[in-house]
């Protein structure tokens, strides 16, 4: 039985949020996301000890329910899935169109 997690850790950098509107919020903000940790090779789980990620901007992504990023309907992504280096106000704006979002217009 497949459940629908709300919350969810993705590779230890980055969280997915998913809505009652089918709608998937990626916030990934680890090495190798469009971020101010990209390139950071020193947060990595193979490395020893772990460094907590932290950061002030984050690389977000917008999936609707059937796997298809629509990323630019919320934030100009310039026709990219992903949209890199988000400042946290951009993120809440981004949030609150989501939540607002009626998925079946």
């Amino acid at each position: 039985m497949k459940r629908n997690y709300r919350f969810s850790i993705t590779d230890g950098k980055g969280f997915h949020l998913v809505f009652d509107n089918g709608l998937c919020l990626s916030v990934q903000f680890g090495n190798g996301n469009y971020c101010e940790n990209y390139g950071r090779e020193d947060m990595s789980f193979d490395r020893l000890p772990f460094v907590l990620v932290q950061s002030s901007t984050c690389e977000i992504a917008v999936i609707d329910k059937n796997g298809n990023y629509i990323t630019d309907k919320f934030i100009d992504c310039k026709g990219d899935d992903v949209c890199g280096y988000v400042k946290f106000s951009q993120f809440l704006e981004v949030l609150d169109k989501i939540r607002s979002h009626n998925a079946n217009c």
